[in-house]
């Protein structure tokens, strides 16, 4: 906990390089980068870093999200590992069988592909008297597109 309100504070005052010397793995995963010669370009060029993408990337590379890449394709068994950590026994096989069947490709519009957020939704739907709900974010801020899956 001490080292996010460190970061935070690093956020506050707008002291980047100190928000990558404490977070490099976050900041590279993030930026699509591998080093701090690569992070003073990114600098250069942009100015500032997101302090709301860094907490979802954070978050994801502390295992309190999983992230899921936005052409993954087929990603039921690497959420259902995840889930199964997070959720009681009842309530992961309320939405087993939804869980084992999510694909995702951002690009497919018509959606015969992509049912990330639809199944999520389903089992939202099916998790609502449980008091907990799965939460999906997107974002694309520096890349394609990338989705954070909790659970809340």
């Amino acid at each position: 906990m001490e080292k996010k309100r460190q970061i935070s504070d690093f956020f506050e005052k707008n002291d980047w390089k100190s928000v990558y010397q404490a977070a490099p793995e976050t900041v590279n995963k993030m930026l699509l980068i591998e080093n701090q010669a690569e992070f003073d370009d990114f600098l250069e060029q942009d100015g500032e870093v997101a302090e709301p993408v860094f907490w979802l990337f954070y978050g994801a590379l502390h295992g309190d999200s999983l992230m899921i890449g936005g052409y993954e394709g087929d990603i039921g068994e690497k959420a259902a590992v995840f889930l199964k950590k997070r959720l009681t026994d009842v309530e992961f096989q309320i939405i087993h069988d939804e869980i084992y069947q999510l694909h995702v490709d951002i690009d497919d519009d018509l959606g015969r592909y992509d049912n990330l957020t639809e199944k999520i939704t389903g089992c939202n739907a099916l998790l609502e008297n449980t008091g907990r709900l799965l939460h999906l974010e997107f974002d694309d801020t520096y890349c394609a597109g990338v989705y954070f899956l909790s659970v809340v």
